[in-house]
């Protein structure tokens, strides 16, 4: 069952090149420039222990999503690569 979301995934992230990942995952990471990043934001208040509302744990997600997506695809190819290599 695993083997086959994995399969999915792989076809379905295949077409996109890492290279147009990237941008977006660079972009929203780092935005807003000024006057601090969101998640630099938020990774601070989780080291002092401030509460979480739950727009900012969309928000979290939301800058983190084309991240996400390339460690996504990173990890169904290699599950995929790995496996040719054991049969």
């Amino acid at each position: 069952m695993l083997n086959k979301l994995i399969q999915k995934l792989d076809v379905l992230l295949k077409p996109i090149p890492y290279k147009v990942l990237m941008l977006p995952a660079i972009l929203l990471a780092l935005a807003p420039f000024s006057p601090q990043p969101h998640l630099l934001q938020k990774l601070t208040w989780l080291i002092e222990a401030q509460s979480f509302a739950a727009v900012d744990v969309f928000d979290v997600f939301f800058h983190l999503s084309p991240t996400l997506i390339m460690l996504i695809k990173w990890a169904s190819h290699r599950a995929l690569f790995n496996e040719d290599q054991i049969d």
